[in-house]
């Protein structure tokens, strides 16, 4: 049987990725599929958002430690960047019910 901490590290690695999939999800840019194509697309997305997030924090010079501070990070940084996809996906797609010539 696993370790607590392998597991807990194993889940912290990934809801960055799966934040970021649920929120193009509800937005309409991504179908549901099965468990593991949201696993694999999460840990294809966490090291991307872990990547950028690493390095906001040392352009930005933020004063955030590794720890659950920087995973609470992470996890708005892939909130923000899942909300403003959806933004731009929204201001540029027809509205409903608009009959186009």
């Amino acid at each position: 049987m696993p370790d607590v901490s392998i597991v807990f590290d194993i889940v912290r690695f990934l809801a960055p990725g799966l934040l970021f999939m649920q929120v193009l999800y509800l937005s309409g840019l991504a179908h549901k599929g099965s468990d593991s194509e949201w696993v694999i697309q999460g840990i294809m997305l966490s090291i991307p958002i872990r990547w950028v997030g690493t390095k906001l924090v040392t352009l930005v010079d933020l004063e955030i430690n590794q720890g659950l501070t920087f995973e609470m990070y992470l996890l708005a940084v892939a909130l923000a960047v899942g909300l403003v996809i959806f933004a731009i996906k929204s201001l540029f797609s027809p509205g409903e019910g608009v009959a186009e010539d």
